[in-house]
């Protein structure tokens, strides 16, 4: 009886075994099938935009490490979700030293981020800040970069703004690239959320209205 019982004890802890390993197994395909989609849409859309294959490789490489640097703390965080303010200090380390530039205002109260997001807004914000440093406050050093969000009521979405002004805005561009369908489409499409991008003589704003399913506030 004590034998038969140990037996059965034992084969139900490899069952568990086995079904946790196969739901492991089963996730770690599903999230390399979702980069491995992102991936191919970054190369074709930097691909359409690009005029020299030197331009497609330097843009090609500055996407995907912006999409690695979110996937480094996705990782560091077990995969569950990422502090906000922490996603934007990561994606602006590469262009300005957050706490010393005083053109960067930051502002906002503990939000985590859900893995999708986390990918999501985080291209978005390597997209705003590369402009920024090629045409904008980081490159003029002049103006003003504000990001700043919040929660207005309790269950009501994630209002997050990007907004740069006092700068000398050249017009607006003649044509669309990779980066204005990231802030537009993709973070749309991608999160259910509603988002404008807005560039004038006033300066370029960019807000967007995650639904509480992608964050949570602490």
């Amino acid at each position: 009886m004590i034998a038969i019982s140990n037996i059965h004890r034992d084969v139900t802890e490899v069952r568990k075994a086995e079904r946790a390993r196969d739901l492991i197994a089963s996730e770690v395909i599903h999230r390399a099938k979702n980069m491995l989609a992102v991936v191919s849409a970054i190369q074709r859309q930097t691909a359409r935009s690009a005029t020299t294959l030197e331009s497609f490789n330097k843009s090609f490489g500055a996407r995907l490490a912006s999409l690695s640097k979110s996937t480094d703390l996705l990782v560091h965080n077990a995969w569950t979700s990422v502090p906000l303010s922490r996603l934007v200090a990561e994606h602006l380390e590469p262009f300005t030293a957050v706490d010393k530039d005083q053109r960067m205002v930051i502002s906002g109260p503990d939000i985590d981020l859900q893995p999708e997001s986390v990918q999501t807004i985080g291209m978005a914000l390597h997209e705003l800040a590369t402009n920024s440093a090629k045409y904008g406050v980081m490159q003029q050093r002049r103006g003003q970069v504000a990001i700043s969000w919040q929660v207005a009521q309790p269950g009501g979405p994630l209002q997050f703004r990007w907004l740069e002004t006092g700068m000398a805005i050249e017009g607006k561009p003649s044509r669309h690239g990779f980066g204005h369908s990231v802030l537009t489409t993709y973070v749309t499409t991608a999160l259910d959320a509603q988002a404008s991008y807005v560039v004038d003589d006033r300066g370029i704003v960019w807000e967007i209205e995650v639904p509480p399913s992608h964050f949570h506030a602490r």
